[in-house]
């Protein structure tokens, strides 16, 4: 009763001005723009810290995630997957969200290779080197989606949480300006004529932000001029570890995914080079795969050694391309307007950090509410959203330049650079201290 009263109280105080509106006019204290990854952990994070507020969660495709929530896709092999940290993992388990995922879909890797082919030098990381169980854990993209939804309508039953589904995109932004910034609350008219009205909208609708461009919030992007060319491979014998060879064209990867002898391969390379391989035969793939992971090196099926990743049999789906970009927002609020995920920030691949990125700005904002709430203050308060990006806003931009840099780095093949970048791996691999800030970077520990 104490928490209802606080509640009421509450919108008293924060109500916005009576308007008088046509067609069907809805108001919420949160409007999440976007519900794929970053937006749908977002959702349930709100839900399962008990806040009494409406929510209403805007996607296009609201009722093919809703759908899919129900029962595990007819889809036997995904294609596109995420690589999630330990830090998000914690933050997923504290969501309930983990725990609705099998063994059958999870894949944990402890040990990860890098290595350049110009100089031939590698680093490995070991788990165990710094004390942790698992470096990572490779999840289809399908399955986490899934397991937000079924956790977010599992728990609106047992919450004073509100949550409407709009199975739409967004028409049309009407910001609300003055001189102090936003005054009233933002209005979106809806693709199927809803008209909702937000004490704070949330854009979490991907690096193309339709929210974020209505807002003129500038946008700095740098295109690599580059492709990532997907996969799904079956390998010769079972792994557990997450390879990363760089080439001289960019890096390709060799992920472990759940399954028998299943692997995710994310290879960048030339745009051109991406439309060769995309229109290769299976037959073709499979050599080129090899090739890119293993060179001249000739492996016996039988061979048990970790200096080289398996042999790759079969291509099971793909390949799909897509460009890689860098992207960051100049910010991440405005009065009632807050960035997360790709909306604010977008990196390359190379270290499958980005959807860890949106995770963390999805936690942080979650926290953020619940404080205000607790103060009473207004979740579209410049001044309160502003703690948001003083704390996110400088992390994003670490990783991003420590993505960038390294890309930047193995890129070049000039003799010289290369020779002190196969010097530094070396130097490097030995330094387990040197090694753990690594890891710890790369977990979201800092």
């Amino acid at each position: 009763m104490r928490l209802q009263s606080r509640a009421l109280v509450w919108r008293a105080i924060h109500l916005p001005q009576r308007r008088t509106l046509c067609g069907k006019s809805k108001e919420y204290d949160i409007v999440i723009v976007g519900g794929g990854l970053v937006g749908a952990s977002l959702c349930a994070g709100l839900v399962q810290s008990q806040l009494p507020c409406k929510i209403a969660l805007v996607e296009p495709n609201l009722q093919r995630l809703l759908s899919n929530s129900k029962e595990k896709s007819g889809e036997a092999v995904p294609l596109r997957t995420s690589t999630i940290n330990p830090a998000s993992q914690q933050w997923l388990k504290k969501l309930k969200i983990w725990e609705l995922l099998d063994s059958q879909e999870v894949a944990a890797f402890a040990r990860m290779k890098v290595w350049d082919s110009t100089s031939g030098s590698s680093l490995v990381f070991h788990a165990s080197e710094v004390g942790m169980e698992s470096l990572g854990f490779v999840v289809a993209n399908d399955d986490l989606l899934r397991g937000c939804y079924q956790r977010l309508q599992r728990s609106l039953q047992s919450t004073q949480s509100q949550i409407d589904f709009f199975d739409s995109g967004v028409d049309d932004f009407h910001w609300y300006f003055s001189q102090s910034g936003f005054t009233k609350w933002p209005r979106l008219v809806l693709k199927d004529q809803n008209e909702l009205h937000g004490r704070v909208v949330v854009a979490a609708d991907g690096s193309n932000s339709t929210t974020r461009k209505s807002a003129n919030i500038p946008w700095f992007s740098h295109y690599y001029q580059q492709r990532a060319v997907v996969l799904t491979v079956r390998t010769e014998k079972l792994h557990r570890t997450a390879w990363q060879r760089f080439l001289s064209t960019g890096p390709i990867a060799l992920l472990p995914m759940a399954g028998v002898n299943i692997s995710n391969v994310v290879w960048s390379t030339t745009e051109l080079e991406a439309s060769i391989l995309c229109s290769a035969s299976k037959e073709t793939l499979v050599k080129e795969l090899n090739n890119a992971f293993l060179g001249a090196v000739n492996l016996h099926k039988d061979s048990d050694t970790e200096e080289y990743p398996p042999s790759i049999s079969e291509i099971l789906r793909g390949p799909a391309s897509f460009p890689l970009y860098l992207g960051h927002a100049s910010e991440y609020v405005k009065e009632r307007l807050v960035l997360v995920g790709d909306a604010a920030h977008s990196v390359h691949p190379l270290a499958g950090q980005g959807v860890n990125l949106g995770f963390a700005d999805a936690q942080c904002l979650v926290e953020l509410f619940e404080n205000a709430w607790m103060t009473g203050r207004d979740f579209g308060e410049l001044s309160l959203l502003l703690q948001y990006q003083r704390k996110r806003l400088p992390k994003n931009l670490l990783m991003l330049a420590a993505l960038h840099s390294l890309e930047t780095f193995f890129s070049f093949q000039f003799g010289p650079v290369s020779f002190i970048r196969g010097l530094g791996m070396s130097l490097l691999g030995g330094l387990i201290p040197a090694k753990k800030a690594i890891i710890d970077f790369a977990s979201g520990k800092i």
